[in-house]
C-alpha cells in the first residue's frame, strides 16, 4: 500500500484517477464526487425512488386476478370476462415487471458507479492525509488502525452508497406507495395496517440503533487484537527469543472473548427483527381478511380491495423491514465516513497550508522554539512543505524499506523530484548511488542483483546492508541537505566503518545534520553542538572541542578507550579467522561457492513449500468438514439451527395453503355469508398459529447459528494466530540472501 501512496499529492504529485488536491477539503465523502458522478448519483436516486413507487402496483393487479376469478367460482362473470381480466393482469405484470427491471438495473449501476469513484478518493486522500500528519499523531495510531480504515471501513461507505442506499429509497417509496393504495381500498381496512406500520418502525429503529451500538463496540476490541496480532507477527523473532508466544495466544483470545458478548448481542438484536419481519405477514393477513369478511357481509368493500389492502399492507411492512438492515448499514457507513474525515481534515502543524502552519511554537511534541528555525534567513513555515522535502534526503536509525526489489526501494528517492529522466537516466543514478553508498558490491552478489525482493522492512537483507540501502535511496536525487538520525547506532563495528565511508561520502558535498551517539560519525563536522538535559552545552569544531576539555572530550576520550578494546578484540578474532579459512579452504572449493549452495537451498525449500500447499488444496467437502470439526463443541447448536431453518422454511408453503382456503371461503354466494365469516375466522386463527411458529422458529435459527458461527471465527482466529507464532524463524523469512557482504 505505502509504495503506491508515496506517488499521491503528499509528495507534490498527482496520481491519474485521483483528483488533485482540494482547496477546502469536503465535508461529506460526496465531496469527493464529480459533477458528473453527481449527476448520475440524483439520476440513480430517482429511479430507485421510481422503482420502488411502481412495486406496490403488484397489489392491485393481484386484487384484480383474485375478484375476477372469485367473480367466476361464484356464477356471477362468464369465461370470456375472465379470459379478458387473466390476460389484461398477465400483460400489467410483463409491463410492469420489464420497467421495474429496467428502472433497478440502471439505479443500481448508477449507485455502484458513484460507490466505486467515491470509495476510489477516499482511498487516496485517506492515506494521503495519514502521511500528511506530524510524529505525534502517529504515536497516537494504533498498529494497523489506518490499514483498518482502508480495507474495512472505506468498504462499509462503498457498500452503503453502492447498494444500501439504493435499497433504502426504493424500500421508502414502496412504503409510502403501499399506504396510499392500502388507503384507496377503504380506510377502515387501511386503519387496520397502521400499527403493524407503527410497529415495523419503531422495531426496525430500535434494532438498528442497538445493532450499531454492538457493532462499534465490538469493532474497537477487534481492532485491539489486530493490532497485537499485527505487532506480533511483525516481530516473531522477539516474540520466540523472549518465549511471549502463551502470552500473546492469551491476551489475544481475551480480545477475542470480550468482542464475542456485544458481536453476539448484535447478532441476536437482528435475529429477533428478522423473526419479527417474518411474523409479520401471518399477523397483518389474518386481521385483514377477518375485518374484510365482516365489512363483505355488509357490502362496504369487495373482493378486490380486500385483496388489494391485504398484499399491500405486506408489501408497506416488509418494505420497513427491508429499510432496517440498510439503514443500519448506512449508519454504520456514515459513521466510518466520519472517522475518515476527521483524519483527512485533521491539520497537521507541519503543513504550511493549514491554519497551524505558520506556528511553530504549537508543533506537537513538547519542543520549545525560542526563535523560529530558518532555512537560508527563510522562516520554513513559510515554504513550500513539498519543495522543502524534495531537497531535503534522510536516513534514519532504523531505515525503513518496502517488500520491493532493491532497485524499486533506492528508486524511490526520486518520488519527489521533479526532474525529468529517462529510464536509462534513472537506472545510471540508481546505479552511482548504490556506488556511493558502498552497496553496489553485495547488490551484484545476490543472486538477482538489483532485482532481489528484500522482504518485509528489508528483513531479509543484513543492518548495513539495510543502511546502505537507505543512504542510497536518500542522496539519489542529490538533495542540497542530508539529514542522519543515528544512522550508524544500531549497527556493530564492521558495519559501522563501511557505513561511515558510504555516509563521508555522501556529506562530501551537501549540508548535512548528523545527530549522533558515536563521536566516529562526527569527527569531520564544521560545527558540533554538544547537548545536556535538553540545553546546548558546547558548540565548536572538533579541534576546539578536545582543546576545551569539556563534555565531548570526555565523551571522546571513553570512545577511545572502547574502540582500543575493541580493536583488540578484533586482531585475536581475525588470527582465529584466519585459521578457519585455511582448514575449510579444501571444503570450500569441493562444495563451490557458498552464494550458490545457499541459493540452492532457498530453491529446493520453495519447491517443497510450493509441493506441500499443492497438496493442501482441499475440495468443498473437505472444507466443509474440516469446518465441522472445528466447530463441534458447537454442534448442538448447529444441529438446532438447521432443524429451525427446516420448520422456518415450511411455513412458507404452509401459508400458502391457508391463503387459498380463505379466496376459497370469499368465493362464497351471498346466501352462505355466515359460512364465509366462520371459515375466514377458522383460517385467520391458523394465521396466527402460523405467526407463533414463524417467530419461535426464525428466533432458533438467529440464536443458534449466531452463537456457533461466532464460536466458530474466534476459534479460526484463535487457532490461526496460534500456528504462526509457532513456526519457526524460516516461516517468516522464506528466502535465504547471503548476509556475508
Amino acid at each position: 500500500m505505502m509504495p503506491g501512496v508515496l506517488w499521491r499529492r503528499h509528495w507534490g504529485l498527482s496520481r491519474p484517477g485521483c483528483m488533485e488536491s482540494l482547496p477546502n477539503k469536503p465535508g461529506t465523502v460526496f465531496g469527493y464526487a464529480s459533477t458528473f458522478d453527481k449527476a448520475v448519483f440524483y439520476s440513480s436516486a430517482c429511479g430507485a425512488l421510481l422503482a420502488g413507487a411502481m412495486n406496490p402496483l403488484i397489489s392491485v393487479i393481484q386484487g384484480r386476478l383474485v375478484s375476477g376469478l372469485n367473480e367466476f367460482s361464484a356464477g356471477s362473470t362468464t369465461t370470456t370476462n375472465l379470459d379478458s381480466t387473466v390476460l389484461q393482469a398477465t400483460n400489467l405484470y410483463v409491463y410492469l415487471s420489464l420497467t421495474i427491471f429496467t428502472l433497478v438495473f440502471a439505479s443500481t449501476t448508477g449507485f455502484y458507479h458513484c460507490g466505486e469513484r467515491i470509495a476510489t478518493e477516499l482511498r487516496c486522500a485517506y492515506p494521503d492525509a495519514i502521511l500528511r500528519q506530524d510524529m505525534s499523531y502517529h504515536d497516537q495510531l494504533a498498529p494497523g488502525r489506518a490499514s483498518n480504515r482502508i480495507m474495512t471501513d472505506l468498504g462499509i461507505i462503498q457498500e452503503g452508497i453502492s447498494s444500501k442506499l439504493s435499497v433504502a429509497l426504493s424500500a421508502f417509496a414502496i412504503f409510502a406507495t403501499a399506504f396510499v393504495i392500502t388507503f384507496t381500498m377503504h380506510w377502515k381496512l387501511a386503519a387496520l395496517t397502521l400499527p403493524f406500520f407503527a410497529a415495523m418502525i419503531i422495531i426496525s429503529t430500535i434494532a438498528g440503533r442497538t445493532s450499531v451500538q454492538h457493532h462499534k463496540a465490538a469493532t474497537r476490541i477487534y481492532d485491539s487484537a489486530s493490532s497485537l496480532a499485527q505487532e506480533a507477527i511483525a516481530s516473531t523473532k522477539h516474540v520466540h527469543a523472549y518465549g511471549l508466544r502463551n502470552v500473546l495466544q492469551r491476551k489475544f483470545s481475551n480480545y477475542l472473548q470480550a468482542a464475542s458478548k456485544p458481536d453476539l448481542d448484535g447478532r441476536h438484536t437482528i435475529s429477533t427483527f428478522i423473526a419479527w419481519s417474518n411474523a409479520m405477514p401471518c399477523l397483518l393477513y389474518p386481521l385483514v381478511f377477518w375485518a374484510g369478511s365482516v365489512l363483505l357481509t355488509r357490502e362496504e368493500v369487495s373482493v378486490f380491495d380486500i385483496t388489494t389492502a391485504a398484499y399491500a399492507g405486506v408489501i408497506g411492512a416488509f418494505a420497513i423491514a427491508r429499510v432496517g438492515p440498510s439503514a443500519q448499514t448506512l449508519i454504520a457507513s456514515m459513521s466510518s465516513a466520519k472517522d475518515v474525515l476527521e483524519t483527512i481534515s485533521h491539520s497537521s502543524s507541519q503543513d504550511p497550508k493549514s491554519s497551524h502552519g505558520l506556528q511553530p511554537a504549537q508543533i506537537v511534541g513538547n519542543i520549545e522554539f525560542h526563535e523560529k528555525p530558518a532555512l537560508d534567513k527563510t522562516d520554513i513555515a513559510a515554504l513550500n512543505l513539498g519543495w522543502l522535502r524534495r531537497n531535503i534526503g534522510f536516513v534514519s536509525q532504523e531505515p525503513s524499506l518496502f517488500n520491493t526489489t532493491i532497485y524499486e526501494n533506492i528508486r524511490y528517492g526520486f518520488i519527489n523530484t521533479q526532474d525529468v529522466l529517462s529510464e536509462k537516466e534513472i537506472s545510471d543514478r540508481i546505479i552511482s548511488a548504490a556506488k556511493d553508498a558502498y552497496a553496489h558490491d553485495f547488490i551484484m552478489a545476490l543472486p538477482d542483483g538489483y532485482q532481489s525482493i528484500v522482504g518485509e522492512s528489508g528483513t531479509r537483507l543484513s543492518g548495513g546492508q539495510r543502511q546502505r540501502i537507505a543512504i542510497a535511496r536518500a542522496i539519489v536525487r542529490n538533495p542540497a541537505i542530508l539529514l542522519l538520525d543515528e544512522a550508524t547506532s544500531a549497527l556493530d563495528s564492521r558495519s559501522e566503518e563501511l557505513v561511515q565511508k558510504a555516509l563521508d561520502k555522501a556529506m562530501g558535498h551537501r549540508t548535512s545534520i548528523v545527530i549522533a551517539h558515536r563521536l566516529s560519525t562526527i569527527h569531520n563536522a564544521d560545527n558540533i553542538v554538544v547537548t545536556s538535559a535538553g540545553k546546548v552545552v558546547e558548540q565548536g569544531s572538533r579541534d576546539q572541542l578536545l582543546a576545551n576539555g569539556g563534555i565531548y572530550h570526555d565523551m571522546e576520550l571513553k570512545e577511545r578507550t572502547k574502540m582500543n578494546m575493541q580493536k583488540q578484540y578484533n586482531v585475536s578474532s581475525n588470527k582465529l579467522d584466519k585459521n578457519l579459512e585455511k582448514e575449510t579452504s579444501q571444503y570450500d572449493d569441493s562444495v563451490g561457492e557458498p552464494d550458490e549452495k545457499a541459493h540452492a537451498v532457498c530453491d529446493d525449500s520453495e519447491s517443497d513449500i510450493d509441493s506441500q500447499v499443492a497438496q493442501a488444496r482441499f475440495s468443498i467437502g473437505q472444507t466443509l468438514k474440516f469446518l465441522y470439526k472445528l466447530n463441534k463443541p458447537e454442534s448442538r447448536l448447529l444441529f438446532t439451527g438447521l432443524f429451525s431453518a427446516a420448520v422456518a422454511g415450511l411455513s412458507y408453503p404452509t401459508q400458502s395453503i391457508i391463503m387459498s382456503r380463505i379466496w376459497e371461503a370469499f368465493a362464497l354466494p351471498k346466501s352462505k355469508f355466515a359460512q364465509l365469516e366462520a371459515n375466514v375466522s377458522y383460517y385467520a386463527n391458523l394465521y396466527l398459529l402460523m405467526a407463533a411458529v414463524a417467530m419461535i422458529s426464525w428466533s432458533g435459527v438467529g440464536f443458534a447459528f449466531g452463537r456457533s458461527t461466532i464460536a466458530l471465527a474466534r476459534r479460526i482466529k484463535a487457532r490461526t494466530f496460534d500456528a504462526i507464532l509457532s513456526q519457526d524463524i524460516s516461516f517468516s523469512m522464506p528466502t535465504i540472501i547471503p548476509l556475508g557482504h
